[in-house]
């Protein structure tokens, strides 16, 4: 009986030893080489600018397409510290509604040029962008461009007029107006006018990509004609005249059915002079180009499948998103260093995802300085770097000045995206720094010294609970 029981103890011991291995076995992270959340970790990032040439709204976060046609996340991530940090272009976006006006009418479209009857102008299909849909009308002094195959017949006050453009060229003092005529000839009016800056029926007064006019038509002043009884009823046309020298426009969306404004995205900016930000809704765009959100949810539910055509982002990328393979960290005696135990030896390759759809703007590579300045022993640099082993590259000083800890340093401003850059830095530590940089979750490159594995997984408040665990269990059965 007594045999049987050691024999049982000894089976014990194994699966507890097993159960050791287990728990000791690190759970890979996607980069575990370093803690990088340890204050003397010393790393690096890209920040810039990336522009994703497609980007896809119903996308899972940071996407893109790779030049074989897969989506793939964006190695990298937005930058948290920017107020509004992705930007488009309202005119680049190919957005489905901003081209179904009138809705009540299948296969119509005033996007269409064929939909539109011209005195003077030249009126023509084009598109700004991959999907969007557009009519380019070029007018002179008194030529005039029409679309009537449409009809409002009730809550006409209530509708909004939006119209998404570009102004592709404008004459000195030229003004072009957008009617919105009823059924005898009164009118609302908004207008493009080259001496003008602000207003509220004001829709831009330059040249310029990505213009949003959107205003109710109640709280335009009604325009009346010769014989028009001065009551807007009874929508039928919109028009677009030259009335003062002329232009080329480039309209990508046009709409009189919504009553309200479509969302185009909120923004952080102080809205009221008192140094602080405020969230500001975005629905008109006069001063042309680009727009700025704090994030793509904001855009209201038209944009939900939309294609933005030139999403530029503020990001940034971290050493923690490389390969394993990127990194390796490695630890010897200091030697001759009173005060410090270890020698830190990293090694980081760090790249960027190049393809055909994407663009990288302002780049450069900086590191938050982790130690005090006079414990760096080396910092160095290979640009180009192939994915040999580090051992065999071909190191050049980096020429960084450090400052202070928690200083940000520029360690390159001249990125090229299609190259990996490698980086070495040597810097002297403490034994708590390196067991603080050690405690990642997972496996570490050479260390130059022991405490890992079984033995160092026994000797941890873990291990030592398992091993005290199964021999009290293992006392009890032997002694019955």
């Amino acid at each position: 009986m007594r045999h049987n029981r050691i024999r049982q103890v000894g089976i014990l011991a194994l699966l507890a030893l097993f159960v050791a291995s287990s728990v000791a076995m690190p759970v890979m992270a996607q980069n575990s080489a370093v803690n990088y959340d340890a204050d003397a970790t010393q790393s690096q990032y890209y920040r810039g600018q990336v522009t994703i040439n497609t980007y896809q709204m119903d996308w899972d976060g940071l996407q893109w397409e790779n030049d074989a046609g897969e989506v793939e996340d964006l190695a990298g991530q937005v930058n948290e510290s920017a107020d509004n940090p992705y930007s488009y272009t309202v005119t680049r976006v190919n957005v489905s509604d901003f081209g179904e006006f009138p809705h009540q009418k299948d296969g119509v479209s005033a996007l269409d040029a064929g939909e539109w009857t011209t005195s003077g102008a030249s009126v023509s299909n084009t598109e700004p962008a991959t999907g969007v849909d557009a009519v380019e009308m070029t007018l002179a002094q008194g030529d005039s461009a029409t679309f009537s195959n449409f009809s409002i017949t009730s809550d006409e006050s209530k509708k909004s007029l939006m119209m998404a453009f570009d102004v592709d060229s404008l004459d000195s003092n030229a003004v072009i107006e957008v009617r919105i005529n009823d059924s005898d000839g009164d009118y609302k009016v908004a207008e493009i006018n080259a001496s003008e800056s602000s207003g509220e029926n004001w829709m831009a007064g330059a040249t310029g990509d990505g213009f949003v006019f959107q205003r109710q038509l109640g709280e335009m002043t009604t325009q009346t004609t010769s014989g028009s009884d001065g009551t807007f009823n009874d929508i039928e046309e919109v028009e677009v005249i030259a009335q003062t020298n002329g232009g080329t426009i480039t309209v990508t969306g046009l709409n009189l059915d919504k009553s309200g404004n479509y969302v185009l995205g909120d923004r952080l900016a102080d809205t009221d002079s008192d140094d602080e930000l405020e969230t500001e809704t975005i629905t008109e765009v006069k001063d042309g180009g680009a727009i700025s959100v704090t994030d793509l949810s904001t855009l209201g539910d038209t944009f939900d499948t939309a294609t933005i055509n030139g999403l530029t982002v503020d990001f940034h990328r971290y050493p923690s998103s490389l390969p394993s393979a990127d990194v390796e960290v490695n630890f010897s005696e200091a030697g001759a260093y009173p005060g410090f135990d270890f020698k830190i030896d990293l090694y980081y390759r760090m790249g960027l995802d190049t393809g055909y759809d994407l663009s990288y703007s302002n780049l450069d590579l900086v590191a938050e300085q982790s130690v005090p300045e006079s414990r760096y022993q080396a910092t160095d640099i290979v640009e180009g770097a192939s994915d040999t082993d580090f051992d065999d590259l071909s190191w050049d000083d980096a020429g960084v000045t450090y400052g202070s800890v928690g200083d940000t340093i520029v360690v390159e401003d001249t990125v090229q995206p299609s190259q990996n850059i490698a980086l070495h830095y040597q810097y002297l530590v403490t034994g708590d720094e390196r067991t603080a940089m050690q405690q990642t979750g997972g496996a570490i490159g050479p260390t130059g010294g022991s405490g890992g594995g079984i033995i160092g997984f026994i000797t941890s408040i873990p291990g030592m609970i398992i091993t005290t665990l199964g021999g009290l269990l293992g006392g009890k059965w032997l002694m019955g």
